[in-house]
């Protein structure tokens, strides 16, 4: 709608003020009226957006800057919005491909959780008979069993200690790389999501270059929106490659 307003010479003030009236989501057109509020006293769009990051991501803002300064806004509005619908639907892709395995796992812990809690009760007398040692699965819900009825609060303790550490792990850059390393490590997923990042690479820095940006700064950009630290590391590389001059 903006883009659409802008190629039609509305000041853009005033444009905003329009899709901003118009706008039924309420933080939207919050942050809308705040960004038309600050054009109108005389902010540069990109900078009145920018201080809006949940609305307005650092691609789109860098975008927009280069548009404003080349004097090309409607044409990066009007990239911004297919880039952005492209986004969305690659992003759904990505979300139906995972939809299946998820619910596999979901089903998989929700059937150990009944086998261990209601079925494994009624063979316990009858593995207490046995002489010979037992097999390893058998042991191991054996175990299960014993954690969830005899120690519940102490599994549960153990259980929030072990995701508070895991939590702590990532706040720290090293340790999110290393996530994040494993996570491409996964079978079928892990190139799902290999894929998933680098098509959002290379379409944000697409946009980024048609808009106008300098090479150096739509490779920080476009690796920073790539979510995933460990790649944005390998990126980081070419990016102080083309610095030194390569190509």
């Amino acid at each position: 709608q903006l883009a659409t307003l802008v190629r039609a010479g509305i000041v853009v003030h005033n444009a905003l003020d329009m899709v901003a009236t118009q706008c039924r989501h309420k933080s939207l057109k919050k942050a809308l009226f705040e960004v038309t509020q600050d054009v109108t006293r005389g902010t540069t769009l990109a900078k009145a957006m920018e201080r809006h990051p949940a609305v307005f991501n650092d691609p789109y803002i860098r975008s927009i800057e280069a548009g404003q300064m080349g004097g090309r806004l409607d044409s990066v509005l009007t990239r911004l919005a297919t880039f952005m619908e492209t986004a969305m639907k690659r992003r759904r892709g990505v979300k139906a491909a995972l939809r299946y395995p998820t619910i596999v796992m979901v089903v998989f812990t929700l059937a150990f959780f009944f086998l261990v809690r209601f079925v494994v009760p009624n063979f316990v007398s009858l593995f207490a008979r046995f002489q010979g040692d037992l097999p390893m699965p058998t042991k191991v819900l054996l175990a299960s069993h014993k954690a969830i009825t005899e120690y519940a609060w102490l599994t549960l303790l153990v259980l929030g200690a072990l995701a508070f550490a895991v939590w702590i792990f990532l706040q720290i850059p090293d340790g999110r790389r290393i996530w994040d390393r494993l996570k491409l490590e996964i079978p079928v997923m892990g190139q799902l999501q290999t894929k998933s990042a680098v098509s959002t690479f290379l379409q944000t820095f697409n946009t980024l270059n048609e808009s106008g940006v300098p090479i150096l700064s739509g490779l920080d950009v476009s690796a920073r929106s790539i979510g995933n630290t460990s790649l944005a590391a390998e990126l980081k590389k070419a990016r102080e490659g083309v610095e030194k001059g390569e190509s």
